[in-house]
């Protein structure tokens, strides 16, 4: 028995000593080194939950929106609730339903790259996430995956517009800005995929003579990252309806798709100019205003 405790004295004289343990091996490489399979608790949930100190992967199989919460950390090192470097792992294994992802107040998740940071996120069926406290008072999110859903995502959105404010448009071979119509997106860095879809909704009027008939042809110019003209994005044409001439009113319902734009911010504009007029062409010609979107998707 004497033989055995001072064996097992120098064995642990040695752990400490070496500040190293092997778990399966007698050649621990690191602080802690596993030479087999590894184990920790796995937690799965339908309904809100928040995470504790006794939860690492966490799976969702709600039939509903749910919200996941992250417990309240410190910046304060060493104390209680100093937990940077812990890990969770979190899937949503639901057939449709959306996993939020929320912070305690205060805290926030950080993306890195051009994503700004947020205290929440939102992880859809098929996707997993593996989350990391950092040393902040937040979370670094190192991976997110959609295992089992390729599917668009929306990243971000930016709107613009004005009605009812009459801009004159000129005859001629220039092209004229539509005031109001730019609208500034970022496209993310990370992303495997990348797709911005752009809409210019607007109308405009003018008075004509008879016979009086044209068109307009609009073309998107944009600058940021790099800088590109869509031309031909799309043509609309007007006529009188009387032969003795009459007010006509036009719309031009726009759609242009833009795909793997390098990461950065971009702004885009729309463009005008008028074309083939024929018969009594009036003044003013005008347009009248115009609503501007533009949407980032991604497929992570």
């Amino acid at each position: 028995m004497k033989n055995k405790i001072i064996f097992a004295s120098a064995m642990l004289f040695a752990v400490i000593a070496q500040s190293q343990v092997g778990v399966n091996t007698t050649l621990p490489s690191s602080t802690l080194t596993v030479n087999g399979s590894f184990e920790a608790p796995y937690t799965s949930i339908t309904g809100n939950y928040t995470l504790t100190n006794q939860d690492y992967q966490v799976s969702f199989t709600g039939t509903s929106n749910t919200v996941l919460t992250f417990p309240s950390k410190t910046t304060t090192n060493s104390s209680a609730n100093d937990f940077r470097g812990r890990v969770y792992f979190i899937k949503n294994n639901s057939a449709s339903n959306t996993l939020t992802l929320t912070t305690a107040s205060g805290d926030f998740f950080r993306f890195g790259g051009s994503k700004a940071n947020a205290n929440t996120y939102s992880l859809r069926a098929g996707a997993y996430a593996l989350i990391t406290a950092n040393e902040t008072t937040g979370w670094d999110i190192g991976a997110i995956a959609n295992a089992g859903n390729n599917s668009w995502m929306l990243n971000s959105t930016d709107l613009n517009g004005v009605i009812n404010t009459a801009q004159q448009i000129p005859a001629g071979n220039n092209y004229t800005t539509i005031n109001n119509s730019s609208v500034t997106v970022t496209v993310p860095t990370g992303a495997s995929q990348s797709r911005v879809v752009l809409s210019f909704i607007g109308w405009g009027d003018t008075y004509t003579g008879a016979a009086g008939m044209g068109s307009l042809r609009f073309r998107i110019q944009q600058t940021g990252v790099s800088s590109a003209t869509y031309n031909s994005a799309m043509m609309c044409s007007w006529a009188a309806t009387h032969s003795n001439g009459d007010g006509v009113r036009f719309n031009f319902p726009l759609n242009y798709s833009l795909n793997n734009l390098a990461p950065g911010t971009y702004t885009f504009a729309l463009e005008v100019v008028r074309e083939g007029a024929a018969g009594a062409v009036g003044n003013p010609f005008q347009i009248w205003g115009v609503q501007s979107k533009a949407d980032v998707y991604i497929k992570e």
